[in-house]
């Protein structure tokens, strides 16, 4: 009986094995799917950052037009530095190379705070970590998002790295005094998640024996980034913050359409969540706290939610911790797999051709443009990956100049006076029809921006000619090339 006995037990362990293993491999099929649903996007903030980084490699200034004195064009500040540093031991120096190399780097990133979500707090049951995988599934737009360019998969990995630490070293305070610092990297680099970080420490009830110190040591983190802005540039917060200002009411649009599209919110409202020591803080104000602020920072204007990223993982992480299995449950697991199926239906071929797209932008302005000096225009990324010319952001996400002026990121209340003195030779602008040919007047252009429109109704267009024009794939809509009559150069005609 002892021999049938210790035999039957060999054959337990084997099993969890094999059940832990099948379950690792979901993992991966799972993560590998949120990373290739929406593969091939990206956003012209990924080239900015880019571009920023070539001008470390190439003169030593981290600024979008390599000059000085610099301007805080990239959010996430420092980013630009260590993709330079990559790009640099890779010998890629190229806005369009170091663009590719984003990518790579943001798919890393996010392998590593995925991974990093799935180990930590183990032993967990099969329930939760299948709830687990299919929350993974439900957020394709964050794959989405890592592949993208951007810093937004390493802020991910900073805030999860930081709420792991104290969990695996619980009687360690240099492991909370770690975690406290790693989260207040993340909130550094993305402003709007300052409170969430100091959410996120005094929550987890390991972090409670002191509070006070571990508040100071994400705290200092924090400000260090607000009073490096602050010497170096001169203002306290990133100037994308300054430039696209606020807006309460696409802040509250932002949110909803989250909520309601997001996928992974249905299966956070669908359980409730059992806490368990020391597993951190309660999801529900991860979730609250990420709406307040997000809604406060007037929400973000690019696609596939983008502001709540960094919190995926932290939610994921919690998830693996509830066990209800009811009715109710299943059906909010059904809604979240449904809405994600809609948005994956939706986005598939506009968010997969972005990059292919913007590539084919890049080639043929390389040529429209070639020998321009200075070029006015509010998509500043792919032209600036097209030409090394110095570039006006009538946006003024790079232009402090332009930040201040009123109107949103794209309808600045640019003066006719400032455009005319800033001399440009080229403006690039995207127009409303796709009927607009080469040669036709420019005061019959109906500009997309506002702030376009404004400036070719002022007569900063009658110094222009339109020269070329080429299609935006999937739109009505096509951007035309604009240069100054008396400077023309030969090879930017079509």
């Amino acid at each position: 009986m002892q021999f049938l006995g210790q035999h039957a037990q060999g054959w337990v362990e084997g099993l969890l094995k094999v059940k832990q293993q099948i379950l690792d491999a979901a993992f991966l099929c799972a993560l590998g799917l949120n990373i290739y649903c929406f593969w091939g996007f990206s956003v012209d903030d990924a080239l900015i950052i880019a571009r920023s980084a070539s001008c470390v490699l190439q003169s030593g200034v981290a600024d979008f037009n390599c000059s000085v004195p610099a301007t805080n064009g990239v959010t996430p500040l420092g980013y630009d530095w260590l993709l330079a540093l990559l790009g640099g031991t890779f010998g890629l120096t190229q806005a369009s190379e170091l663009w590719q190399l984003a990518r790579w780097m943001g798919v890393i990133f996010w392998f590593a705070a995925i991974s990093l979500a799935w180990l930590s707090g183990r032993p967990v049951n099969s329930k939760g970590k299948i709830y687990f995988l299919l929350g993974l599934i439900c957020c394709p737009w964050a794959g989405a998002w890592a592949s993208a360019g951007l810093a937004t998969a390493f802020v991910s990995l900073l805030l999860i790295a930081g709420d792991s630490l104290p969990v695996a070293n619980s009687a360690s305070q240099r492991a909370k005094a770690a975690g406290a610092g790693l989260v207040g990297l993340g909130a550094g680099l993305r402003p709007e998640l300052s409170i969430l970080g100091l959410a996120l420490l005094t929550g987890r009830k390991t972090n409670r024996e002191q509070p006070l110190r571990l508040a100071t040591i994400y705290t200092a983190t924090v400000s260090l980034f607000f009073v490096v802005r602050r010497i170096v540039y001169g203002h306290w917060l990133p100037l994308a913050a300054i430039a696209k200002s606020p807006d309460l009411d696409h802040g509250l649009y932002y949110i909803s359409a989250t909520l309601i599209h997001g996928g992974l919110f249905y299966l956070v409202v669908g359980q409730k969540a059992e806490q368990q020591k020391g597993k951190g803080a309660n999801i529900f104000l991860l979730v609250g706290i990420s709406l307040l602020s997000i809604l406060f920072a007037g929400g973000d204007w690019m696609p596939l939610f983008r502001l709540f990223v960094p919190v995926v993982p932290l939610l994921l992480c919690r998830l693996k911790y509830f066990q209800r299995n009811n009715w109710i449950t299943k059906t909010f697991v059904l809604l979240g797999i449904c809405t994600t199926c809609n948005l994956v239906v939706h986005y598939w071929g506009s968010a997969r051709a972005v990059v292919r797209t913007r590539e084919e932008w890049i080639e043929k302005g390389a040529h429209l443009l070639r020998g321009s000096h200075r070029i006015a225009t509010v998509d500043i990324g792919w032209v600036g990956a097209a030409s090394p010319a110095k570039i006006l952001d009538l946006g003024g996400v790079t232009n402090p100049a332009v930040a201040v002026l009123p109107g949103g990121h794209t309808s600045k209340a640019v003066p006719l006076a400032f455009f005319e003195t800033w001399d440009a030779d080229a403006w690039v602008i995207r127009l409303r029809s796709q009927k607009v040919q080469p040669g036709s007047a420019t005061d019959s252009l109906e500009a997309y921006y506002a702030v376009d429109r404004n400036l070719l109704r002022a007569g900063a267009g009658e110094q222009f000619e339109l020269t070329a024009v080429f299609s935006i794939p999937r739109t009505s809509e096509q951007y035309g090339i604009l240069r100054k009559k008396n400077k023309l150069h030969p090879s930017a005609t079509p």
